[in-house]
């Protein structure tokens, strides 16, 4: 499936006459662009962990790539995926039943769809591939690319959360 198709929807919903829609709106776009994201970083070779700890995954990727305009997304994404959280389990929350919200966020996730797909093209995708630093602060030993860094043997457990597939 089109991972887009989910902002095609989202914008249908946002556009609804009910709580329920607009909730819906929110959770997903959120969704259409973070399976954007896991797509064009899968296609960078990193593979992002299945469950929650993908979202952190795409996320700490994202902000630590060395493009502003990506590293902006994954900060967004962070605050994204809160309010989606809200969309999806709060209903006590009336914030994020209104149109305008909704709106809001619809708009957003076409915005971030649209810059990351700007980073299929060269050079900017291999510039993107090199910022992702696994030995920046934000990353997590066991999450290095396994061609980038040679750690000791047995270092990263074969069912490691992220991992650079090898060339």
């Amino acid at each position: 499936m089109n991972p887009r198709e989910f902002h095609r929807l989202a914008d249908v919903l946002a556009h609804g006459k009910g709580p329920a829609e607009f909730r819906s709106a929110i959770s997903r776009g959120y969704y259409a662009v973070y399976l954007v994201a896991v797509e064009i970083l899968a296609g960078m070779g990193w593979r992002i962990s299945e469950g929650p700890a993908g979202h952190a995954d795409v996320q700490r990727f994202l902000s630590n790539c060395g493009d502003p305009v990506i590293e902006r997304i994954g900060s967004d994404l962070s605050d994204f995926r809160r309010t989606r959280n809200l969309a999806d389990y709060q209903p006590g929350d009336k914030a994020v039943e209104v149109r305008a919200k909704s709106l809001f966020y619809v708009r957003m996730a076409g915005a971030m769809i649209q810059a990351l797909d700007a980073c299929r093209e060269e050079p900017r995708r291999s510039a993107i591939i090199a910022g992702i630093n696994p030995t920046s602060a934000s990353f997590s030993p066991d999450l290095a690319p396994q061609y980038t860094l040679q750690p000791p043997s047995g270092a990263l457990p074969a069912d490691s959360a992220v991992r650079r597939k090898a060339p």
